[in-house]
């Protein structure tokens, strides 16, 4: 029997040339290309939705969340399940804690139970209730259904 080995490197994801003004990194710090077009787009008051369809593991969330760590820039993460969405909050809270943004952004999960909850043990309606909770975060992580509801407008009733 002969023994064989392969060995696989990881997917290489072309670093950026060099880095935008307004973007601050940790020391010894790269960003990939697609980190510092993502930044671009998200500084574009022409475009609405941005599809960044790097490779799994490739830095996607933190290209998202980029501009927030940078200075104050509210926005919402949507995943597919709700422990995606928790484990994305461990991982937001570590690019925070290497970044050391001045403004500190606030990350909060939001699932429908918990909006019941909250809703339920304040008095609200599950629409003020979202409000508030969004008015209490710079991160909100959450999951399609929440978003589709809301859209649809089933909160408002």
């Amino acid at each position: 029997m002969v023994n064989y080995q392969v060995t696989l490197r990881p997917v290489y994801s072309c670093p950026a040339d060099e880095i935008p003004d307004g973007i601050k990194v940790p020391q010894g710090w790269r960003l990939s290309w697609h980190q510092v077009e993502t930044w671009k787009a998200l500084n574009d008051p022409e475009i609405d939705v941005i599809f960044n369809t790097a490779m799994t593991g490739d830095g996607k969330s933190l290209a998202a969340y980029l501009r927030t760590l940078q200075g104050y820039f509210p926005i919402m993460g949507l995943y597919p399940t709700n422990e995606l969405a928790r484990d994305q909050r461990g991982q937001i809270e570590a690019y925070i804690q290497r970044f050391q943004p001045t403004d500190q952004p606030r990350v909060n999960l939001l699932t429908g139970p918990e909006l019941e909850l909250y809703a339920e043990r304040d008095g609200k309606t599950k629409a003020i209730a979202l409000e508030t909770r969004s008015k209490q975060s710079e991160i909100l992580l959450t999951n399609p259904d929440i978003f589709h509801y809301l859209h649809r407008g089933a909160y408002l009733t």
